[in-house]
């Protein structure tokens, strides 16, 4: 898939909307030849980029047809007008404005920004004299929406079923051909970021690749030297040339030189043929045209289809033609070359065809193979195809219509074995956003203008790996994430106040890897950073590399020596335990050769379980530092799978922040090393104190980075009935997308009245920067009281007050220390204690660094997209719902909507998976088999979603009875939560779909709905649905009480302990 877009900068004749009829389509007149599929299409695309084909031609078996659309046309200002009012409408019917009148006003102000930059030229599309457009400014959300959007409208691309995962990494202001060697673009010569060589030879042959033989003169004419022993896969330097600059040249970084050896198992032969090719494609040469602006530069990096390699790279004549290479090494030919046939071309056609064939497929699966054993991505023609197939068939059941096809390039070439070979019929069509090749050459461009130029008389010189040391990193982690990826700032911790000692580093240092996890995440991760520091091993002459990443259990005392610096991938496991594969560390005593080791742990952590966050990866860093290691960064470095479920980009913010330090270590006769030692315990203990708060507040605030503002819209029912147990509360979440079963995470905002009072008691002004020292972002007082401070909990530590010196200090201390700190500071302020800290920063400082940080919570969301719950009184509102257990004086579910009682309340939030989230999308689509589903409390929210999901899908439904499976409920309610969960329950049964509804509801005799399930009665109806043929499968969200209950029960039930496929796949746990 797609890892990241990088988009650089727009072409000169770039342009914006003018005006768009909206969805009216009585305007259109249909044509009489025109399908009805046909019709569909151009009712929802009134603008199609041309095919090339016309009445009298089709260029159906053209690769490249002839009048398709490039980036970098100029096109007249009423194209560009009407493109982006088209694209602007796009974004209005996907959500993205709240009303008629924000599009409006978007598309007025698109409008003026085009006519601004119109220009006079000669237009693409009637070749005459015209007022061209001008750019126009899309915002992050507008561009990435559009890159997605163009990537599923890619007719020649198979994978587009991930076009929804697509990141947009923006590069828009890089300008210079430098700038943009060191961040891909925005004119690139390569056709590929890795790209081989191909050399025209003296006797006419072409060693390496023969694509690029043009292109390999073009470099060494811009003043490249090819290696002293050429090879067939030499990688080209990265060209790049920005508008109205000459080119600049880039060495490839050896992280990504590194190349994947082609083996095949059962023929040990294929080894001497040393083919090899690139782990990833990292295209160069294609742009987007998008809303009317044209993008010229946009390389992304993906993965490769097995016949990408196999059947056409290695395999095809024009380029490295391999095959009779491989008919000899496997020994198809034995036997067959004698009596004078020298060679296979010497045989009759079909013996050929039967040799080249056989060569073809083994050599196709020994790419697969290959791939397989490193840990770079790489998927089958197959497997592409059928997901193909059903993305484009669950896209025409909504829509009415297919995506867009070109048969050419969408069937792969192994022909009528892959399904998607006898898909006839497809309509080949080309709607906007697109992607599409450059309009030139970018080689022939530089040729054309060079003159222009004062070129010195030496050739341009190559930038070296140190000299690109700022594009290392990005580059590298592009190799490294092969997803999409997203620039999300450094969560380190800063060093500067970190003590540091001269070292002399005679000896040889060895970087280790180590791994801990229930699962397979984190030994992924560890074996990434591997091979990424397998480039540092080749730079560096003063470092070595363990082979192989271990288990962190394998890790001993004798192996803790001050010559190693070790990097431990640690995962979290039930209550933030240390999983059993690194468990058995934790048992390590110290050794006095331990003294002077390095480290540095990366916590893969979900912060949906806040309580015990990266608290395995806590404590493996604290016992390192106990057996006397110097770690590198003085805290876990934090990974979290609620943001990133395959926490790649974090890992790659690790390295980029030890590498330095790394290098410092490694690399220096003086090495600056980060020492905790005895200079450390000299230390006053409340520096620590202070440090590991700014760290907390740091953490805090990188954090929110990724919250956005929404505002509540309605609670029901709404009342201060300390009876009440539970209510649905509505939130406006503005134009951000989810999917059925996602959480979110609130961030409860302290009311602006109680963050007036603090700063009025504190004497601070709002707007005033709070000095962290360490922290180049630092908040206002009025941020960091709204934002970060608990004002309703008690102080963390009153020891602040200790320092007034006053006699009554320990008392109050003692007297307060219940109190909130809202009401705290307001009772001092009535004292002259308080007052004597107002005199002194560094005294307010300890203040504010000794308040509780506001917790975030997490809810599931308790409504579903199909349903598109929208309150009367907000009927432009994106809202999401969710259901919560009222806490009397909970932070969230009292405090904040008491606050809040009389109008929206302003909250921040972010929209996380839940952690069953995929799973059980994936199962509740399988509407052919039961479903049991067991929910007590506020854990019927995802119950919620699931349940409108399939009353909007009965209701669609053409037939009377939907097509859903029996579904049986068991909910545990207390008795005033019943109203709240009624409505949709009775609309449920009325569907049909609700084969069997139980609910038990709190009772004195201390009754669970979990004792409901071992009951004979109900027993036999859950075996029928579970065992046997039907295969049922079953749902469980609770208290982490009733959800250990429940396991038992169907434990008991179904009498399976053993059975771990069905708990492993069949049994959904959500505990909250």
């Amino acid at each position: 898939m797609f890892a990241a877009d990088q988009i650089f900068r727009r072409s000169s004749v770039a342009a914006i909307p003018y005006v768009h009829p909206g969805n009216n389509v009585e305007g259109i007149k249909k044509c009489p030849f025109m399908n009805a599929e046909h019709q569909r299409i151009k009712e929802k695309h009134r603008t199609l980029a041309s095919t090339g084909c016309s009445k009298d031609f089709c260029q159906a078996g053209r690769a490249i047809h002839t009048d398709e659309p490039r980036v970098g046309e100029n096109r007249s200002l009423e194209i560009v007008c009407q493109e982006a009012a088209e694209f602007l409408r796009d974004l209005y019917d996907e959500g993205f404005f709240h009303s008629e009148a924000q599009f409006e006003a978007r598309l007025q102000e698109v409008h003026a920004e085009i006519l601004y930059g119109a220009t006079g030229g000669i237009a693409r599309e009637h070749k005459l004299p015209t007022r061209l457009g001008g750019n126009w400014t899309q915002s992050h959300d507008e561009l990435e929406f559009g890159i997605r959007r163009a990537w599923r409208n890619a007719r020649k691309c198979i994978a587009r079923n991930h076009a929804k995962e697509l990141k947009l990494c923006d590069l828009r202001s890089m300008t210079t051909s430098v700038d943009m060697a060191k961040e891909l673009g925005p004119m690139i010569w390569d056709n590929q970021i890795l790209d081989f060589a191909g050399y025209k030879m003296d006797d006419g042959t072409v060693l390496g690749d023969l694509a690029n033989v043009d292109l390999t003169t073009a470099i060494m004419e811009l003043g490249w030297t090819p290696p002293q022993t050429r090879g067939p896969q030499d990688l080209l330097p990265l060209v790049t040339m920005a508008e109205g600059d000459k080119p600049a040249m880039m060495e490839i970084p050896a992280p990504l030189s590194n190349l994947v050896n082609i083996s095949h198992p059962q023929f040990p032969s294929f080894a001497a043929l040393n083919l090899k090719w690139k782990a990833a494609p990292a295209l160069t040469r294609l742009g987007f045209d998008i809303g009317g602006v044209q993008y010229t530069a946009a390389p992304f990096i993906g993965w490769f289809m097995d016949a990408k390699i196999g059947v056409r790279d290695l395999a095809d004549t024009f380029r490295y033609n391999v095959l009779p290479d491989i008919v000899q090494a496997i020994g198809l030919a034995n036997g067959k070359l004698q009596d004078g046939v020298d060679s296979i071309e010497d045989l009759p056609e079909y013996e050929q065809l039967a040799m080249l064939s056989r060569a073809q497929s083994e050599l196709n699966y020994a790419v697969q193979w290959s791939f397989n054993q490193t840990s770079d991505t790489m998927t089958d023609s197959l497997t592409a195809s059928k997901k193909w197939c059903k993305f484009d068939d669950e896209f025409k059941e909504k829509n009415g219509y297919r995506l867009p096809a070109d048969p050419y390039w969408l069937a792969p070439p192994q022909g009528s074995i892959i399904p998607v070979w006898h898909r006839g019929g497809a309509p080949n069509y080309q709607p906007k956003p697109m992607i599409s090749k450059h309009v030139q050459d970018p080689v022939k461009a530089w040729r054309r203008e060079r003159h222009m130029w004062q070129l010195v008389p030496e050739p341009p010189k190559l930038m070296t790996f140190s000299q690109t040391a700022a594009a290392f990193p990005r580059l590298v982690e592009k190799k490294m994430a092969e997803v999409p990826v997203t620039e999300i700032e450094d969560s380190s911790d800063d060093d500067s106040d970190a003590i540091s000692l001269t070292s002399t580093l005679s000896e040889q240092k060895t970087i280790a890897i180590y791994f801990c996890s229930a699962g397979t995440i984190a030994e992924k991760l560890a074996k990434r950073l591997h091979k990424r520091i397998e480039a540092l091993v080749k730079v560096s002459l003063n470092v070595a590399l363990q082979p192989r990443v271990e288990c962190l259990n394998k890790l001993k005392a004798t192996d803790m020596t001050a010559d190693k610096i070790f990097l431990l991938v640690v995962s979290s496991t039930g209550k933030g335990e240390v999983p059993p594969n690194g468990s058995g560390f934790l048992r390590v005593t110290r050794l006095s050769s331990i003294e002077g080791m390095s480290f540095s742990v990366f916590g893969n952590g979900d912060s949906r379980y806040s309580a015990t966050y990266n608290g395995a990866a806590k404590a493996v860093h604290q016992h390192m530092q106990d057996l006397g290691g110097r770690p590198l960064i003085r805290k876990v470095f934090r990974g979290d799978i609620a943001v990133e479920p395959m926490p790649y980009t974090a890992v790659n913010n690790w390295w980029n922040s030890l590498e330095p330090r790394v290098y410092d270590l490694i690399n220096k006769d003086e090495a600056i090393v980060v020492d905790y030692g005895s200079k450390l315990e000299a230390l006053n203990e409340t520096i620590t104190v202070v440090n590991d708060a700014v760290d907390r507040l740091i953490d805090h605030g990188r954090d929110l980075s990724f919250f956005k503002d929404a505002f509540t819209v309605a609670a029901q029912p709404v009342k201060s009935d300390p009876a009440q147990r539970s209510l649905n509360l509505s939130i406006d979440i503005g134009s951000t997308r989810y999917e059925d079963q996602n959480c979110i995470q609130i961030l409860p905002l302290n009311h602006p009245s109680k963050v007036d009072r603090a700063l009025k008691v504190l004497k601070l002004d709002g707007a005033a920067t709070l000095d962290l020292s360490t922290h180049k972002d630092n908040p206002t007082y009025a941020i960091f009281l709204t934002k970060s401070a608990d004002l309703e909990v008690p102080f963390k530590t009153l020891d602040w007050l200790l320092k007034t010196g006053d006699s009554s200090a320990s008392l109050v201390k003692e007297l307060l220390s219940n109190l909130t700190v809202l009401d705290t500071l307001e009772l001092l302020a009535k004292t002259n204690l308080l007052s004597r800290f107002l005199t002194k920063p560094s005294l307010v400082q300890d203040i504010i660094l000794s308040i509780p940080l506001l917790p975030t919570r997490t809810y599931s969301v308790a409504s579903s997209l199909s349903a598109k719950p929208t309150p009367s009184s907000a009927p432009d509102a994106n809202i999401v719902d969710i259901m919560l257990k009222r806490i009397p004086n909970g932070r969230f579910s009292s405090t904040f909507l008491t606050d809040h009682s009389t109008s929206p309340a302003k909250l921040q939030y972010r929209i996380v998976d839940s952690v069953t989230g995929p799973r059980l999308r994936h199962l509740s689509a399988q509407t052919n088999k039961p479903l049991v589903i067991v929910a007590t409390g506020a854990g019927f929210g995802p119950v919620k979603c699931l349940l409108q999901s399939r009353i909007a899908a009965a209701r669609c439904a053409k037939s009377a009875t939907p097509a859903f499976e029996n579904m049986s409920l068991f909910l545990g309610f207390h008795p005033t939560d019943i109203p709240l969960v009624k409505p949709i329950l009775d609309d449920a049964e009325e569907l049909g779909l609700i084969d069997g509804l139980h609910i038990v509801e709190s009772n004195p005799e201390k009754k669970r709905v979990q004792d409901l399930l071992v009951r004979e009665d109900m027993a036999g109806e859950i075996r029928e649905n579970l065992l046997g043929e039907k295969e049922g499968w079953v749902f469980v969200c609770a208290s982490e009480g009733a959800a250990k209950g429940t396991r038992g029960a169907f434990q008991r039930v179904l009498g399976m302990d053993g059975n771990e496929n069905f708990w492993a796949k069949k049994y959904l746990e959500e505990i909250f």
